[in-house]
């Protein structure tokens, strides 16, 4: 995850220089990346935790979005965010469907989304971004 760290660090630089022109790599689907992700979520969604992910595909969804906001279309979404490790998380293939309709989107529906732990994981992981502190 290292050398991850130091590309994701480079890329963030990047998209800072760059601003809202920034055109997001997809640095952040890395195998490495995905692999540490579901060991630290213990195989599970981030947001409904559904075991293994119910036989589906997942994705590496960004928390805060990395283009555009569902509530305000003149936000230029959070694209210096794209390559942080706590803006990362695991979702199922449901849930990041969800996440983009724009009716679930708004904040009160998204915390009902949310599950209690992912909520305390995501405290969790503002507090240390190293991952290598979850062993990875």
């Amino acid at each position: 995850m290292g050398d991850w760290m130091t590309r994701a660090a480079n890329k963030t630089t990047d998209a800072i220089n760059d601003g809202p022109a920034h055109v997001v790599t997809d640095l952040y689907r890395d195998p490495n990346v995905k692999a540490a992700l579901e060991k630290l979520f213990n195989y599970k969604c981030a947001y409904c935790e559904t075991p293994g992910f119910a036989g589906f595909s997942w994705s590496v969804e960004h928390f805060r979005p990395k283009g555009s906001v569902a509530e305000d279309r003149s936000h230029p979404g959070y694209y210096w965010l794209a390559y942080t490790w706590t803006n990362l998380y695991p979702s199922c293939v449901f849930c990041n469907q969800r996440r983009h309709t724009e009716e679930h989107c708004n904040a009160s529906r998204l915390d009902r989304i949310v599950s209690p732990r992912f909520q305390y994981s995501a405290l969790v992981r503002t507090i240390n971004e190293d991952p290598a502190v979850f062993g990875f």
